[in-house]
Parts: C-alpha cells; structure tokens; sequence
C-alpha cells in the first residue's frame, strides 16, 4: 500500500509541474508573439512603395501579409489557451487515491 500511495503523491508532482510548465511556455511565448506582431512593427504601404524592385516589393509584401494574419493566429491562440490553460487532474488520480475498483 505504500508504494500505491507514493506512487499517486509522485503522480501528483508530475501533473502540477506539467501544468505549471505548459502554462509558462504559453504565457512567455504568446507575449513574444505580441511583441513581435506589435502595430509599431506593422509594414505600412509607404514602406512597400519605398522598394525598387518587384523581388524586394514581393518580399515586403508577404511580410505585411504575414503580420497581418499573425494578429488573428495570435488572437485564436489566447481564445484556445483561455479554454485549456486550467486543465483538470486526470480522474483516476483526481483525489490523489487509486480510483474506485482500481
């Protein structure tokens, strides 16, 4: 009975650190996207206007593209977050005991 104890306090630890990892990795990760997406980074049309070349012009424009799209790839991100950032303990170890039958 000792170890089905430990083995459930020990599974304990792994869930509550897991949980404070994957919600650490989100958190600073979803911040870096921000400010990398930030409107002072936006590409403005002047910018695009300002290239020479249709290469050098094309480039310019999948980037305003790219920073354009990531604002609602950023904003789905932290709506999917918010739902599954509090994720319960598995219900087999939910109370910390073996359960019921098990």
């Amino acid at each position: 009975m000792k170890l089905r104890k430990k083995w459930f306090a020990y599974m304990n630890d792994v869930y509550e650190t897991s949980k404070s990892n994957g919600s650490d990795l989100m958190r600073d990760n979803i911040k870096r996207l921000k400010e990398e997406y930030a409107d002072a980074k936006k590409i403005t049309q002047a910018q695009v206007d300002k290239e020479k070349d249709n290469y050098s012009q094309a480039k310019i424009i999948a980037e305003k593209k790219l920073r354009e799209d990531m604002l609602n790839y950023i904003s789905s991100l932290e709506a999917a977050w918010a739902e599954a950032k509090d994720w319960p303990k598995p219900k087999w170890n939910a109370g910390g005991t073996a359960a019921a039958g098990a």
